[in-house]
């Protein structure tokens, strides 16, 4: 027999949390019909493993039937039982085929990881969540007004769909450079990876204030985050700082607020359906050294807004003032417009200056760079970083942001977006 694959690998799964379907090709090349005595895991029936072969499920499987130059189609999946450690560990077994008293095998691997499982909890009092398993949440993790949540650098989130977290009270996400804290989706397998939508994201009601969220990622949801704010008055102090954050494919938006006060700097926003940025019904936002980015025409996805939208107005009523600060980053997609400033009373005021813009709106061009091309190296593959030849390079002003996204030294002529140049 010949086989599609000498080895299937399962990626990394969560324990009691069933895989993907795998599936192996196996060839008869020869001229004459082969009766395959057994195929059957190795393990037996204690295999973690799960076989089916023409739709039925079994751990062996007798005397099959192979035509010449036929071939039949094996599926496997897998589960991997609790192990009560918090590194990955390997789970391993075979698919075994004898034929006429010759046994071949196919290798199966798999990695485990345990976790913190979380159906539906609310954090009622001050608490920390360790690096030391990830944390699946299934429904909905939920912050009480009084409490403070802590997530330490290192620390993965995993969540399944329509799952969600909601602050009420506080949030610190406490990433480094060397160990980012993750917010995504429950399944990493196959195309899980990069699917857009798969939960919900990080909310924030309208009484949670002085939230920071430090080097984190945040993935595949339906927004990255979400903040409400007061309809009648501007936040005084600042309610989200989010500082050195990737937030990507978004099937609603990256950054959505209402009437917010935000300052947001060294991060990238990229590949959302809306918006990845809207900012609306006034407020106070502040974006330093970000890439803001719809640039990847190669998505399965119809766009359906601008890369940034500013207003201060929520439907037809006009609510609050509107105060940007927008400066040393890129808004760069393939519309002909990505930076939508609407509806600004006179109570509002924006400062937009040395950014790469594009746009056909004549107020951006005394300050900015506008409608070339930042020359980002491979958008396609998530890199954002600037090639050799980008227009971009040096033309920042000094701000009292000294490193970028990926924890490098600006110099004295920094450089637009997220991402300092590295001269080789």
């Amino acid at each position: 027999l010949t086989f599609s694959e000498d080895t299937l690998f399962f990626d990394t799964l969560f324990t009691t949390l069933g895989s993907t379907t795998q599936w192996l090709t196996i060839y008869n090349q020869n001229k004459k019909a082969i009766e395959i005595s057994s195929i059957e895991l190795g393990m037996g029936n204690q295999s973690p493993y799960t076989l089916y072969i023409n739709g039925k499920k079994g751990s062996i499987f007798s005397d099959q039937l192979l035509l010449g130059g036929d071939s039949v189609l094996a599926l496997v999946e897998v589960t991997v039982d609790p192990m009560d450690q918090d590194l990955p560990f390997l789970v391993k077994d075979s698919l075994v085929f004898t034929v006429n008293g010759n046994r071949q095998n196919v290798k199966m691997i798999t990695w485990g990881q345990d976790a913190h499982f979380i159906q539906t909890l609310t954090v009622k009092k001050d608490t920390t969540f360790t690096a030391n398993r990830p944390f699946v949440v299934y429904d909905s993790l939920v912050v009480d007004p009084a409490a403070t949540l802590t997530i330490e650098a290192g620390s993965q989130l995993f969540f399944a769909d329509n799952a969600i977290l909601i602050m009420y009270g506080n949030l610190q996400v406490q990433g480094t450079t060397e160990q980012r804290v993750l917010f995504t989706n429950i399944r990493q397998d196959g195309a899980y990876a990069q699917a857009l939508g798969q939960w919900q994201g990080l909310a924030f009601g309208t009484g949670s204030k002085k939230n920071a969220i430090n080097f984190a990622n945040i993935r595949n949801a339906e927004f990255g985050i979400y903040k409400e704010g007061a309809l009648n008055s501007i936040p005084d102090s600042v309610e989200v700082i989010i500082a050195n954050c990737i937030i990507e494919n978004m099937s609603v938006g990256g950054i959505i607020a209402f009437n917010a006060h935000m300052k947001v700097y060294n991060t990238l926003v990229d590949n959302c359906v809306g918006y990845v940025v809207g900012n609306f019904a006034g407020g106070n936002y502040s974006y330093q050294h970000c890439t803001l980015a719809n640039s990847n025409s190669n998505r399965q996805f119809i766009r359906q807004g601008p890369v940034i939208e500013f207003t201060d107005t929520t439907g037809a009523a006009t609510v609050n003032p509107l105060h940007i600060v927008l400066k040393n980053s890129i808004i760069w997609g393939n519309l002909p417009d990505e930076l939508v400033l609407e509806e600004v009373h006179e109570g509002s005021t924006y400062e937009i200056k040395n950014n790469f813009i594009k746009t056909n709106n004549p107020v951006f061009e005394a300050d900015n760079i506008i409608n070339t091309d930042p020359e980002f190296i491979n958008p396609e593959a998530y890199n954002y970083h600037l090639d050799t030849t980008s227009q971009a390079i040096d033309k920042g002003i000094l701000l009292k942001i000294g490193t970028d996204l990926d924890g490098n030294a600006r110099d004295t002529l920094p450089d637009l977006g997220a991402y300092e140049f590295i001269k080789e």
